[in-house]
């Protein structure tokens, strides 16, 4: 075999590097040398040749009993260290814990050296460090890479905050990556102006076999996903009429572009068994021909047969989801002016629902520079104003007055133009309730975005928390469980389960305010509501210590924060609830002033 070359140029390359060894192989050779290098050998062997070709992966090193693999994308990267861990789980089937193969893992997506046969640079460090910091068994990623990866169908992610790893000078924000745990019509709203949202094209999905059981399945689920995608404001969908057309039609990528002038395309093949159906889909942009998804689904054939409405919501959120990280990404690193308008649109919503700072400081970026190329279209004012409140509710601020007079003007904007728009009527009602405290007018305005758009998430959720400020603790639990059933893969699911238990907290169910703060702990630690939520119901429980834990993390999040502060920024601020919530606040430990 050639000897490598170590005078090949080095060039940059963006890409997701794997490290995965083996935890504590030394004390597992130690015991029994010949029989666990053996063991272990056959396990990196089958990782080798058959799991890691499977997801994408390409093998650059072995390290002893370590291995270091790229990947395309975080995507291929965590399915692969799910199956890394699942065939180390086969492999001890029988075995005593104490002599069982485990791997720690980490991920991290960057952009590294290379001369084409090894990588080199601060990338390739950062995932050996995060494999240091997993347990046996587990699998740490980066922020960056979790940005690629969709909560409960990538796997369960857990935020583990910030954490210094050994040799790097800057705290690296963590998660952990798990399996999967076992876990009205809308009327269309007005649309945005043409430049501003992306067109798509849903083709009918063909069946693998000329004589299939359910031929007319594609068709069928094409015409759903239509009705379904037509209400995401942020999209324009070619009717059934011209896409119907193109089905088992042989046409390139380009030919299909040319006919429907779509930036986005969705295709899809399926399979009709006894008592399942298959099928695959993916969604392709036009201008790069890059797959910016893709997934196999398996339904039983019954719920197929009676048109289950659930299949083609499970497929359009996931889409949405793509789309909204897909550009998040672009608007990150791309100057803003060679983007077009529907790429910023959608890259400043995937940014603004990021749990980083700076993603989220470049998101109101995106939405000023959208404001100035759509004078005239509502969106960019509406979303730059959501921008807004949400800052006011992390702290993130250093004029309230200012901020809150911003937003005001921004929603008002949003509604000039566009009076009937469901977005723009509920951030005009959310700058009312939540940052003016003009409770009355907020919740009309709720309601008229809800008789416009009955599928409107961030309606539901908001009015529901003006509920909860005002102790109308069952039609906020109503309110902000309805958001939730609307929302299963929204990139703010997590924001959506803190306001369902500030609902809880309102009818004073707090084991279940608790369940569910947590559940949005895990999701994002860095919402300081959130903490706050768990500091109040702790203390109404009387349980001070873990109160005071809580309490100690909604300080370090917002430093700023006092019982007055809270009294002073909090919409239940003039309601029994909210002087009883401050009084939890103080008990926790929260300083009065």
């Amino acid at each position: 075999m050639a000897a490598p070359s170590f005078d090949a140029e080095l060039h940059t390359e963006t890409t997701t590097i794997m490290f995965a060894d083996v935890v504590e192989s030394v004390r597992l050779i130690e015991y029994d040398e010949k029989v666990n290098v053996n063991r272990i050998r056959s396990v990196l062997r089958e990782l080798s040749t058959e799991v890691i070709p499977e997801h994408q992966g390409t093998l650059l090193e072995r390290r002893g009993d370590g291995l270091l693999v790229k990947f395309p994308n975080a995507k291929f990267a965590a399915a692969c260290a799910l199956a890394l861990h699942s065939l180390a789980d086969a492999a001890n089937e029988g075995t005593v814990v104490a002599d069982q193969i485990r791997f720690r893992v980490g991920i991290h997506s960057s952009e590294v050296l290379t001369d084409s046969t090894s990588l080199f640079g601060r990338g390739v460090n950062t995932a050996a460090r995060l494999a240091e910091l997993s347990s046996a068994g587990a699998t740490t990623i980066s922020a960056i890479s979790r940005a690629q990866l969709t909560p409960a169908l990538d796997g369960d992610l857990t935020d583990l905050g910030e954490c210094y790893l050994k040799h790097v000078s800057q705290a690296v924000h963590v998660f952990q990556l798990e399996s999967v745990s076992t876990r009205a019509p809308a009327v269309v709203v007005k649309q945005l102006d043409a430049d501003l949202r992306g067109r798509m094209a849903v083709i009918p999905a063909i069946a693998d076999a000329e004589n299939d059981a359910l031929p007319f399945f594609g068709h069928v689920l094409a015409d759903e996903l239509i009705a379904h995608l037509s209400r995401v404001a942020e999209l324009r969908v070619c009717s059934r009429l011209t896409t119907a057309q193109l089905a088992r039609r042989e046409m390139s990528l380009e030919t299909i572009q040319s006919l429907t002038n779509a930036e986005f395309v969705i295709t899809g093949r399926y399979r009709t068994l006894p008592n399942h159906v298959i099928a695959s889909f993916e969604l392709v942009e036009t201008a790069t021909k890059d797959v910016l998804w893709s997934n196999t689904f398996r339904w039983d054939r019954l719920a197929v047969e009676r048109q289950d409405d659930e299949i083609a919501k499970q497929i359009s959120a996931q889409i949405r989801f793509a789309l909204l990280q897909s550009y998040a990404i672009t608007a990150q690193s791309t100057a803003l002016p060679t983007l077009k308008s529907h790429a910023l649109l959608l890259g400043g919503i995937g940014l603004m629902h990021r749990s980083q700072p700076e993603s989220f400081a470049r998101a109101q970026g995106v939405f000023e520079h959208l404001q100035q190329r759509h004078p005239r279209a509502s969106r960019p004012f509406a979303w730059s104003a959501t921008w807004r409140v949400f800052s006011v509710f992390q702290g993130w601020f250093s004029d309230r007055d200012e901020q809150v007079s911003k937003a005001h003007a921004e929603a008002r904007k949003a509604l000039d133009i566009s009076s009937a728009d469901s977005l723009a009527l509920t951030v005009y009602a959310m700058v009312k309730s939540h940052l003016r405290m003009e409770h009355g007018d907020a919740e009309r305005y709720f309601s008229d975005a809800l008789a416009t758009n009955a599928s409107e998430a961030l309606a539901w959720v908001h009015r529901g928390t003006l509920y909860a400020f005002q102790g109308r603790g069952a039609e906020a639990e109503r309110d902000t469980q309805r958001a939730l059933e609307l929302s299963p893969l929204d990139p703010w699911h997590y924001y959506f389960e803190t306001l369902s238990a500030t609902a809880a907290l309102a009818r004073h169910d707090f084991p279940v305010a608790i369940e569910r703060a947590n559940a949005s702990l895990r999701a994002n630690r860095s919402h300081s509501s959130t903490w706050r939520v768990l500091a109040i119901a702790h203390a109404e429980l009387d349980q001070i210590d873990e109160a005071r834990r809580f309490a100690d993390g909604a300080r370090r999040l917002d430093p700023s924060l006092t019982v007055e502060k809270y009294l002073q920024r909090s919409p239940a601020a003039h309601y029994e609830t909210g002087q009883t919530w401050a009084r939890a606040l103080a008990r926790a430990g929260i300083p009065l002033n």
